[in-house]
């Protein structure tokens, strides 16, 4: 019998499937041939309909709630498709600011993968974003989000609100943001030199800018891109972590109201705190680690700036020297061991200390955390009412007046070190041209030294502000705790039951060591003691069993099938239950009873 349901889940999904990708041109480029996107959208859909509950699904004889579901499913798949495209705009924004600032913006090439017009930089960015997509396994993670989505957003449901359509729009502010910051170093150093060339044309007012600035923008901009490449590279890959999270912060706002809820009064628990770091949830500071790596860099430039531009240059010298004449095919390899081997040598050292800066600054405010869990598709790690507080919150207002300060203070330095050395920057029209590459180390180094030191103060101050909001975020209310006590001291019926199992365990060992007693002390009727007693032996006699009622009368049957001797002492059976306990010797007060017990004992096993 043929599956109806199964058939019109499988159109949904694809409708889904279909969404996404239209949204997100990244993943399957315009110049894919559309059967091939077809194909292998089917073959998603029908991968993806075996995990997911379909249930929901209409059946053909409800048109019109069928074209409903097939719209909504539809637009939930360009949610979906927009948000994963965020990471590959963010790469795009970084490449297109840059263009505008070294001049590349003036021309610009259709770009297939996105089916529109791009600059230079921006589609390098944009197929840099592709590459990195796919190395990290990013369609992994976007297949796992996808079907993600189905456990918050069921199959034919419509989930665009008022609250979903806001936080799309803070995401895509936020992505804006890290393409910025992927461009900042250079729109800073680009900054300066506008600056300088500036204050030269009203200096030198025959000096033609226009005609210089180029070049200069230009030389600066690749000499720029060249060091900080790593820096960009780790930037992009971060960014992409955050996709997932941007997935579960939209696909968790279904409801934003929330009323009468528990004040959060008390302090996080210690196991709270462990499982919000298991989870990845703890306080950081983004532009302490941004400020501790511009840092880095700093230092790296100053130490090994010379050094870097001697290799430059020897590396110059080889190419024109493997050129020089008839270029042959043993010139072409010549030139591609030079451009990789002595290239790398070149850019690993800065690179190495940047990255190894970087993870650094980033175990310092965390810690090492191995987990996964930041990555996997989980809608519960984010609170909806969260979502919807954090528009209305300080928070957005703290970032404001964060990143604001950040442009004046770093506007301020560019100016402070124009003014401060602009005779320096002069002069240096009348050095050679190896010892400009040499000043403008200097000068790189000491911008980036005091934008770093900015940005790690402003950094701690985040960080100390982060961790503050973080204790806060992470308060319970008093019924929570209460309800953490329970999980961990466990339920008092189970936690009474579990004491009867151990009562019971601990009586069959108690009934076991009963056949290797040497005697058992009875009241007669109530009381029964077993005890044991080695012969040559250094310690005391010790108590083995003991019990009252119906365990003395088992005590007592399992000695009589044994043939464990039986002595009746009533004062001294009540004595030993109450002060001696099982596996613990008698004490010195009991030493004289005990053992004209133990003498009845061998005058009956003597006989």
């Amino acid at each position: 019998m043929i599956n109806i349901t199964f058939f019109v889940a499988l159109i949904l999904i694809t409708l889904r499937l279909a969404g996404m990708f239209i949204a997100a041109p990244g993943i399957l480029p315009t110049g894919t041939p559309n059967i091939l996107k077809a194909v292998l959208i089917l073959i998603l859909a029908y991968m993806v309909l075996p995990v997911i509950n379909y249930s929901g699904a209409s059946a053909l004889t409800e048109p019109t709630k069928l074209i409903i579901q097939c719209l909504n499913e539809f637009s939930t798949g360009l949610a979906v498709g927009f948000i994963i495209n965020l990471f590959f705009i963010a790469a795009r924004i970084a490449g297109s600011i840059i263009d505008m600032q070294v001049g590349f913006s003036m021309v610009t090439l259709f770009d297939p993968t996105a089916n529109s017009t791009a600059t230079y930089l921006e589609r390098f960015f944009n197929l840099i974003a592709i590459m990195i997509f796919f190395i990290i396994d990013g369609h992994h993670y976007v297949i796992k989000a996808f079907i993600a989505t189905y456990d918050k957003v069921s199959i034919g449901v419509f989930f665009l609100d008022q609250g979903t359509l806001q936080e799309i729009l803070k995401l895509f502010g936020h992505f804006y943001a890290i393409g910025v910051k992927i461009a900042l170093p250079i729109i800073l150093v680009i900054l300066v030199a506008d600056v300088l060339m500036g204050v030269l044309s009203r200096t030198m007012p025959q000096l033609n800018i226009m005609i210089l600035g180029m070049p200069v923008k230009l030389l600066i901009g690749f000499g720029i891109l060249a060091v900080s490449a790593p820096f960009f590279v780790r930037l992009i890959t971060n960014s992409f972590q955050e996709v997932p999270h941007a997935l579960e912060k939209i696909f968790s706002i279904t409801s934003i109201l929330v009323v009468f809820a528990d004040e959060k009064s008390e302090e996080a628990t210690s196991k709270k705190l462990a499982d919000a770091k298991k989870k990845g949830q703890i306080a950081r500071s983004k532009d302490l680690g941004l400020g501790i790596t511009f840092l880095a860099t700093a230092f790296g430039l100053a130490a090994l700036g010379n050094m870097f531009i001697d290799r430059m240059s020897n590396i110059i010298m080889k190419f024109f020297s493997v050129t020089n004449g008839n270029l042959t095919e043993d010139g072409l390899i010549e030139i591609l061991k030079i451009a990789m081997i002595d290239g790398a040598i070149l850019i690993l050292p800065i690179a190495f200390i940047v990255m190894v800066t970087g993870v650094a600054a980033s175990l310092a405010q965390t810690g090492f955390m191995n987990t996964s869990e930041p990555l996997k598709p989980d809608l519960k790690k984010i609170n909806p009412v969260d979502g919807f507080k954090r528009i209305f919150s300080m928070r957005s207002v703290v970032d404001l007046l964060k990143n604001v300060t950040i442009i004046i203070i770093v506007g301020y330095v560019g100016y402070k070190l124009v003014s401060d050395d602009i005779v320096d920057i002069m002069l240096l029209i009348n050095l050679k041209e190896g010892a400009i590459l040499y000043e403008l180390k200097k000068i790189v180094t000491s911008i980036l030294l005091k934008i770093a030191l900015i940005l790690s103060v402003i950094g701690i101050a985040d960080y100390m502000y982060q961790k503050k909001k973080f204790l806060k975020e992470m308060r319970m209310t008093k019924q929570e705790v209460k309800e953490e006590y329970k999980q961990m001291e466990g339920d008092p019926e189970i936690k009474a039951k579990r004491k009867q199992k151990m009562k019971e365990l601990s009586r069959a060992r108690m009934m076991a060591a009963v056949p290797n007693a040497t005697v058992v002390v009875t009241n007669p009727t109530h009381f029964a003691v077993a005890l044991k007693y080695e012969e040559g032996s250094a310690g005391a006699p010790m108590v083995v069993a003991k019990g009252t009622d119906n365990i003395a009368f088992k005590i007592k049957e399992i000695a009589k099938e044994n043939k464990v001797p039986i002595i009746e002492n009533k004062p001294l059976a009540r004595l030993i239950y109450k002060e001696v306990d099982i596996d613990e010797e008698i004490p010195i007060d009991m030493y004289q009873a005990v053992a004209e017990i133990l003498a009845m004992v061998l005058k009956m096993k003597k006989r």
